[in-house]
């Protein structure tokens, strides 16, 4: 994937111009800390380093890599600055059947 990191409205040209606008957020030091791993993630690749590469100098997965590459490559760099929503997690059990686990195992 070609990854083109100094045109503009690139990661390097927003980052010049708004200095700090990476991560703005309720948790800004957690979620600056994610851009900006995800800004060098984009960076390396744009030196045309190898995924395993890029991998081993971010210190995260190669499908880490490829996930956050894929989103530059449709979203831009508005891609890296957040997290998708994901659905909620599983239901929780009915009081019913907890019940009926709980007097099983008595």
């Amino acid at each position: 994937m070609r990854v083109c990191a100094d045109g503009p409205g690139s990661l390097r040209d927003r980052r010049n111009r708004r200095p700090g606008a990476l991560g703005y957020g309720r948790r800004r030091s957690w979620s600056t800390a994610k851009a900006l791993q995800r800004a060098r993630i984009v960076l390396l690749s744009a030196e045309r380093l190898t995924v395993l590469e890029v991998a081993r100098r971010v210190g995260i997965s190669r499908p880490a890599v490829w996930r956050w590459q894929r989103r530059y490559g449709k979203e831009g760099v508005d891609g890296l600055l957040r997290d998708k929503t994901r659905p909620p997690g599983k239901p929780r059990l009915p009081a019913a059947t907890v019940a009926e686990l709980l007097a099983l195992t008595c």
